[in-house]
């Protein structure tokens, strides 16, 4: 490094300065870009703004939400199905690739977008009562099953294998 005499540091450290003072109002004014109306002008600087609204945080769903969510989806499953069903014969797809049933009613909730269990071969309204479509394992132990009766039920894994197809 070459030698610096007193000048050329104190021009040097001016400019650190000036990029410094730069680079803070540009992190200043993107912090009033990204919460906007949260800061409050104070001199020459900005404070935080008490009086400002605080945005009200959605609270996390209950289990009874959830488990409505969840209804809701194999719902709309079980109406897609029961409409093919109409127009076929009576019977359900022989699988889930089958066209005319939309994807989108096989998904279920889980953010994996996982999808329903099928058993095929089944009929509406087939007795004895078996289950046509269920929850995959990510759910938990107690999963939403679709019966051929056209009734959605939340039941144990134990329940559900013995209303599976064999």
């Amino acid at each position: 490094m070459p030698k610096l005499g007193y000048a050329s540091a104190l021009g040097l450290i001016t400019l650190w300065g000036l990029i410094f003072v730069v680079v803070l109002t540009m992190i200043s004014g993107a912090r009033e870009l990204l919460t906007p109306g949260a800061w409050k002008p104070q001199g020459w600087t900005y404070a935080l703004d008490s009086t400002a609204p605080v945005p009200a945080t959605t609270p996390l769903p209950d289990a009874q939400a959830a488990d409505r969510v969840r209804e809701q989806k194999l719902n709309v499953l079980r109406a897609a199905l029961w409409q093919y069903a109409e127009s076929h014969d009576g019977t359900f797809p022989p699988n889930r690739e089958t066209a005319g049933v939309v994807d989108a009613a096989w998904e279920t909730t889980d953010l994996s977008g996982l999808r329903y269990a099928y058993h095929a071969g089944l009929k509406p309204d087939q007795m004895p009562e078996r289950a046509v479509a269920h929850e995959p394992g990510t759910v938990g132990d107690e999963r939403f099953v679709l019966l051929t009766s056209g009734a959605i039920r939340k039941m144990p894994l134990t329940e559900l294998r013995k209303l599976q197809p064999e």
